[in-house]
């Protein structure tokens, strides 16, 4: 299957069950892989044959900077299904939401969730 990948979606927000992350808020950071035939855009060379990747960053910045959620999964969860929700021509959506300053004790990485969901699921 054909993909567009779209990297480094970056959005405040305030995620996470400790109460300073809901009080302060921090950055996240997606990756998108989606899923779709691209064939026929590559011979019209028009974007109604495709999905509009300002659109599809739109609704990952609306999850990533919306309403609180618990975990990482929550957020991957909620923007997958509102992508597949949105953009009839997506198939299946990969999504990684990456929390770039867990506040973990003793930890300098970066933890980030990956769900792949498809349509019909």
């Amino acid at each position: 299957m054909d993909s567009i990948q779209i990297d480094g979606i970056e959005a405040f927000g305030f995620h996470g069950v400790y109460a300073h992350e809901r009080e302060n808020g921090q950055n996240f950071t997606a990756h998108a892989k989606l899923s779709l035939p691209l064939g026929k855009v590559g011979r019209s060379d028009a974007l109604a044959d495709t999905v509009n990747y300002v659109e599809v960053i739109a609704v990952v910045r609306e999850v990533l900077s919306g309403p609180a959620f618990d975990t990482l999964e929550a957020v991957a969860e909620t923007a997958s299904a509102l992508i597949l929700e949105r953009f009839p021509l997506v198939c299946a959506v990969e999504l990684t939401v990456v929390k770039p300053e867990a506040p973990i004790e003793n930890f300098g990485g970066r933890v980030s969730v990956t769900v792949v969901r498809e349509r019909g699921e």
